[in-house]
């Protein structure tokens, strides 16, 4: 990749500005350095992303199950008003 920098489409503008061929190479390499540097962020944080929607996912479908469990479970027990849950007979 490191043919791309020197390239006269990425050197010509940079030179464009006024910055001699020897300091446009350089600038190019720094900026060829951040580039990469953000593509890896980039996509570091689309990983933690998919990895929290893959547990967020995980967990809605656990808590949806619970609550179905609850709803047949919930019949057969009532509050008697103390602490402890009675089985209905």
């Amino acid at each position: 990749m490191s043919g791309i920098i020197y390239k006269p489409c990425t050197l010509e503008p940079l030179q464009k500005l006024g910055l001699d061929p020897h300091n446009a190479v350089e600038l190019a390499l720094k900026l060829h350095a951040h580039s990469i540097q953000l593509a890896t962020n980039l996509l570091a944080h689309e990983a933690l992303l998919r990895r929290a929607l893959t547990t967020h996912n995980t967990i809605v479908k656990k808590v949806a199950l619970l609550g179905t469990l609850l709803t047949l479970i919930e019949p057969y027990y009532f509050y008697t008003g103390e602490e402890d849950t009675v089985l209905r007979p």
